[in-house]
């Protein structure tokens, strides 16, 4: 490509988590930069796509690399507002930095406060407001306030509201594992089954990071277990590629297609073979998946447990 980017960068750029971790399998480079000093990594963060953070850390991505007008991915995750990226490059050891850019003094923290719960910064030159999309309902379901959040909704805040990702205090709560905030907000009125930016709905947050009594309180309120991201990733999915065993045995007994297949042909059972998750292997396996089904590069689950070396997995399989 013309600015040097490679098909991973382009895949990190465009939020397709599929391309990517397919990408790593094959040992893509994570270090290689576009000529603008743009690793994969920074080019996430700053469109806030956090799977694809994580599968960039977890693969040796440098956490503080610097593009050639000084951000990192910190620095590029904060400057966009997106808080669980922050947190999350904060939890992996990112080093906060300051950056000067057009006469402001940019950091993390003036972007969003010494706690980062709040974005007020402003650019003058572009009047561009960045702290704008986020409402206080979002934030104190993100932090668990729920005193707070009974007030802002007896105040009439809109409970279906959404930032600027998609999301809704109800996702948020989710993903936090706020449970009693989830309870508030379903109780108010939430719709459970409104889909982000990326597709991705309150069930997939909650069970992308183990929130197992959110899941289920979820999956009681009529959770979809079969909705799908864009890249064709179900709730089952996720538990199947974190190893959330026991959500992943929730999500089937409710109904989710143990045998769905991502638009590259992933299926539960082989993201679990993929991370080398034996119980959740075993699970699926006693659910009857399907050993069988092949993906985009004609593998089954077998196949791609001994690529990653996983051989007890892979004596499971056979």
């Amino acid at each position: 490509m013309e600015d040097g980017s490679t098909p991973l960068i382009f895949a990190a750029l465009e939020g397709q988590i599929s391309a990517v971790r397919l990408l790593l399998e094959y040992n893509s480079d994570v270090s290689i930069r576009t000529n603008y000093g743009e690793t994969a990594l920074i080019v996430a963060a700053f469109e806030g796509y956090l799977g694809i953070v994580r599968l960039l850390l977890d693969a040796g991505a440098d956490i503080n690399a610097v593009n050639e007008e000084g951000f990192t991915a910190l620095l590029a995750a904060a400057s966009n507002g997106y808080l669980e990226v922050v947190n999350y490059l904060t939890s992996r050891g990112a080093e906060s930095e300051t950056v000067q850019i057009q006469n402001n003094l940019l950091t993390p923290e003036n972007l969003f406060g010494s706690s980062r719960e709040e974005v007020d910064f402003q650019d003058d030159s572009t009047e561009m407001q960045v702290s704008e999309p986020f409402y206080e309902l979002i934030s104190a379901a993100i932090e668990g306030r729920l005193s707070v959040v009974n007030q802002m909704l007896a105040d009439g805040s809109q409970v279906n509201k959404t930032d600027y990702v998609g999301r809704t205090a109800l996702m948020e709560a989710s993903s936090f594992g706020r449970y009693g905030v989830v309870k508030r907000l379903l109780e108010a009125g939430a719709k459970v089954n409104i889909a982000d930016n990326q597709k991705m709905t309150a069930l997939m947050l909650a069970t992308l990071e183990g929130r197992e009594r959110v899941v289920s309180l979820l999956v009681a309120s009529k959770a979809d277990v079969n909705a799908a991201d864009a890249e064709g990733v179900s709730s089952l999915m996720l538990a199947g590629n974190e190893g959330r065993t026991e959500i992943a045995r929730l999500l089937i007994e409710n109904g989710a297609n143990i045998n769905w297949q991502s638009k590259s042909g992933s299926t539960a059972l082989m993201e679990s073979a993929l991370e080398g998750r034996t119980d959740t292997v075993k699970m699926l396996i006693d659910a009857n998946a399907d050993l069988l089904l092949l993906d985009l590069l004609d593998r089954t689950a077998l196949i791609i447990a001994e690529q990653q070396g996983h051989l007890d997995i892979a004596a499971l399989l056979k």
